[in-house]
């Protein structure tokens, strides 16, 4: 390699001995991509795409200082290690007596290195075409292998053959060289490798249809389990109810086993609607009595026509049994059906209050001990809603609030999410870390949420004459649950990520952005096809020290999340 001049070749000799230095002595043996050998090609790069774009030396010199630390603070994190190479960078150049004014560029040009930013100067692009020119190399592919296990290793995140050539078929199509340089060097190979993918992957998925592994689409599984539980729940109340009137006699579980599955069919089929036209026009009161008065019709309907069928077999006749006519035993079937009934309703509607997941979770004691959990975590806030109480009466900024709220419910619970707590305007969502994860869950809700409030449109100008804003924050770590609380209990999360999550909220508007997540849940998140992650800004919140990256997503094309596709993450070769 030449050298620059003079000086500079000392400072630069120095950074290239501190950076071996480092990797020689905290060796990660986990990183298989992000190696010291990928840190010289980016460096070699670098200094052959400055040649032929021409650079000042100066301005190589700091693309090439760079280059070498840019990927250094993997050695102490992994998601965020921009910000960890900057701190070391500065650190080092700093002990050498490098030029202050030309430490905050080369500071710059690694924070270029963050997904999907966009560059703002030649630099820049010199850089970022150094960092990605794996993908205009033959060994793009075996690389990406690197990568995958790497992936696996720090951020959980597993493919199988087919969603990972996807994931890199879809990298390669959308990314791209910015100098003509690169394009010249590399543009060919790009071209060759997306051939090369498009091949193994229909090699791989005419393998699988050959093979034929049938896969269930994911609503009819969620579908498929709720209808399990609830036929689960007819039969064991079916049954309780015919052992405390009949005894341990066979004929009460058998009986008990038909009437439940007809029960439970109902239960599933019957508690959408139960709730759209009674729970959410009517008062705890009459909710429960309708209930219970629905409830106990159905055990005895359920019952009769249990009894009537079963006899049907035996005789050929559709008539009651003439042990069921007896008073002692239809009164007694009558009072434990009102009992269950009652009991089931009472359940129902106060997990509704407080949430079924946080009632489930007091009747385990899952929280009686504060438990570490790692958890992502969904600020939504309305925007403007000062202004808006101005305008209207409390019962009307009320009711926009309560409609609003309304439409979280659905999209939450169809992708496993859990209402933690509505504070003011603002609600709070929560996943553990496994459930927001997976199938990118808390993405797909924040889309699904914004569907429903704009399908919603008519309505909302209907009767209050605007269309509600929102924004929205998502963030994720480690927090402490548990109960508190003694005349009034609840189940509570603190933790640092409650903080960052509201502050990283504050930052949308002056960021022009509707959503916004931390650079540690969009690094993990498998984002579904459409959506892209688009880097936004590195932020230094108030009350830290250390800076963040925050992302938005953004769609191609005006698909719905729930469509299968491949995924992509965020990935820089």
């Amino acid at each position: 390699m030449e050298q620059v001049n003079t000086p500079d070749a000392v400072y630069l000799a120095k950074v290239k001995a501190y950076v071996l230095k480092q990797m020689e002595l905290h060796p990660q043996p986990a990183l298989v991509f992000h190696t010291v050998q990928h840190t010289r090609d980016v460096a070699a790069t670098v200094y052959r795409l400055g040649k032929l774009e021409k650079l000042e030396p100066q301005d190589l010199l700091c693309v090439q200082l760079a280059a070498w630390f840019h990927d250094l603070g993997y050695l102490s994190t992994y998601i965020g290690h921009e910000e960890s190479s900057q701190a070391l960078a500065s650190e080092f150049l700093s002990s050498i007596e490098f030029p202050e004014d030309r430490i905050p560029l080369i500071l710059d040009l690694i924070s270029a290195t963050k997904f999907n930013h966009q560059p703002e100067n030649p630099l820049e692009r010199i850089l970022i075409d150094a960092d990605r020119s794996n993908m205009g190399s033959r060994e793009f592919l075996q690389k990406g292998e690197l990568l995958r296990h790497e992936w696996k290793q720090y951020l959980n995140k597993s493919y199988d053959d087919i969603a990972w050539l996807e994931h890199q078929l879809n990298y390669i199509q959308t990314t791209h060289f910015h100098t003509a340089s690169a394009i010249q060097l590399f543009e060919d190979n790009r071209q060759f490798n997306i051939r090369a993918l498009e091949d193994a992957l229909g090699e791989k998925k005419l393998k699988r249809q050959q093979e034929f592994h049938f896969r269930w689409p994911r609503q009819w599984k969620q579908e498929g389990r709720g209808l399990i539980r609830a036929i689960f729940l007819g039969i064991l109340i079916a049954i309780t109810m015919n052992v405390a009137v009949l005894g341990s006699e066979w004929r009460a579980f058998v009986q008990g086993l038909f009437s439940g599955i007809l029960i439970g069919l109902i239960l599933r089929w019957g508690d959408k609607p139960f709730d759209r036209f009674i729970t959410r026009k009517f008062n705890f009161p009459v909710t429960l009595g309708l209930g219970t008065a629905m409830l106990l019709s159905l055990f005895i309907g359920a019952e009769i026509f249990t009894l009537t069928f079963s006899q049907y077999i035996e005789s050929g006749q559709w008539v009651i049994s003439n042990d069921f006519l007896q008073p002692s035993l239809y009164l007694g079937l009558a009072w434990n059906a009102f009992l269950l009934s009652l009991i089931l309703n009472i359940i129902k509607l106060t997990s509704r209050i407080i949430g079924p997941q946080i009632f489930w979770s007091y009747l385990r004691g899952k929280y009686h001990k504060p438990v570490g959990e790692e958890r992502i975590f969904m600020f939504i806030d309305l925007n403007s809603s000062t202004g808006m109480a101005e305008t209207m009466s409390l019962e009307k900024y009320h009711s926009l609030l309560r409609n609003f709220f309304n439409s979280l419910s659905g999209p939450v619970a169809r992708f496993n999410g859990e209402i933690y707590q509505y504070v003011g305007d603002e609600a709070v969502i929560t996943w553990t870390m496994k459930d927001g994860l997976k199938g990118a869950n808390c993405l797909r809700c924040y889309h699904r949420i914004v569907q429903t409030v704009e399908r919603q449109q008519r309505f909302y100008i209907r009767k209050y004459g605007f269309m509600p804003d929102f924004k929205v924050a998502i963030h994720g770590g480690w927090v402490i649950a548990g109960e508190i609380g003694k005349t009034k209990a609840d189940i509570v999360f603190h933790g640092d990520v409650m903080n960052t999550t509201e502050r990283i909220l504050q930052q949308c508007r002056s960021l022009g952005q509707r959503l916004l997540m931390s650079e540690y849940i969009a690094k993990r998140l498998d984002f579904p096809a459409p959506m892209q992650a688009v880097f936004v800004d590195t932020l230094v919140l108030k009350g830290k020290k250390k800076s963040i990256g925050v992302y938005t997503a953004t769609t191609q094309t005006n698909r719905s999340l729930d469509l299968k596709g491949p995924r992509q993450g965020l990935q820089r070769q």
